[in-house]
């Protein structure tokens, strides 16, 4: 479970540094942040640019919750992720202790095997935030804590530094529909509402000002899986290619155990853009090198922020 939370948390970092070529000011600040610490007395660093905060705001059943989210990334891909619930964002020193503790400090190894969490009994994590400029969205600050994994292996992290981290925000809510079929299975429809196992998330990103909608299916059967596009917030009518990485994209999640299906093309076609609310149709294939998955009759409905 906890490298599945971490794996998510990650994934954002990734999805953030994937805006690096929009124009807009705050996507390019994106890359200046940089973090640093000491593990278990070895000096470990992100890679230039490799450090980025984030602000989440989940929604759900007139429900709002806020954290943030401060990632640093290393070339050889390990990472750091801190979880901090915040009512406002402001400077100041954080302290989170226990297997209950709201604040997480997480690190995660270069295989993506290792994971070590403060959420431990023993674990702790302390967060100092020193400068906070909400005119360039930028802050620096300090960590430190106690980690560990699994097996209960101890990790110690001293002299921790994040310094010009942009602060993004990412919002994620649940309204509209998604169906779609799934190879030569039956239509099935994902909403707002769970009960049945099939429900939408929707995602803003204000890096590069895109909306994700994930449509997903928890119930086990040849339909498991999670269904995303991703496209700009801003879309227009009209019809455009989805590939897996591209300014509109679509994708499949079965399991952490299967390939990733990297190999993606499709359309996605927009009939109207209408104040806040987007609806449209969809088909793509998906492969794996193994596996081809073939998405028809797709179509949506959603209103963003």
């Amino acid at each position: 479970m906890k490298k599945l939370i971490f794996g998510a948390l990650l994934s954002t970092l990734f999805m953030l540094f994937s805006c690096g070529g929009d124009d807009n000011n705050e996507t390019e600040n994106v890359l200046t942040g940089s973090m640093s610490a000491t593990i278990n007395g070895s000096s470990w660093s992100s890679t230039n640019g490799g450090a980025i905060a984030n602000v989440m705001t989940v929604g759900f059943g007139g429900d709002s919750q806020k954290s943030l989210q401060i990632i640093g990334i290393a070339s050889n891909t390990s990472s750091f992720t801190m979880n901090i619930p915040i009512e406002n964002l402001a400077v100041g020193s954080k302290t989170f202790s226990g297997d209950f503790a709201e604040g997480t400090l997480g690190y995660i190894s270069s295989n993506q095997m290792d994971v070590f969490t403060s959420q431990h009994t023993s674990g702790n994590f302390t967060v100092n935030i020193t400068t906070l400029n909400l005119e360039t969205g930028k802050m620096s600050g300090t960590f430190s804590g106690t980690l560990y994994d699994d097996n209960d292996v101890s990790m110690s992290i001293t002299n921790g530094v994040f310094t010009d981290v942009v602060f993004l925000s990412t919002d994620y809510y649940s309204n509209g529909s998604m169906s779609l079929k799934r190879n030569s299975g039956q239509v099935f429809t994902m909403d707002a509402f769970n009960e049945d196992g099939k429900f939408i998330t929707i995602m803003e990103n204000s890096g590069d000002n895109s909306i994700a909608i994930m449509g997903n299916n928890a119930n086990l059967t040849s339909d498991f899986g999670i269904y995303s596009l991703n496209f700009p917030k801003n879309i227009a009518a009209g019809t455009y290619a989805l590939t897996y990485d591209g300014t509109y994209n679509a994708g499949i999640s079965n399991s952490n155990s299967q390939a990733e299906f990297t190999n993606v093309s499709g359309s996605l076609t927009i009939t109207s853009h209408t104040g806040n609310t987007i609806v449209g149709t969809f088909s793509y294939s998906a492969n794996n090198g193994s596996q081809t998955v073939n998405i028809s009759n797709g179509s949506f409905s959603i209103t963003h922020n």
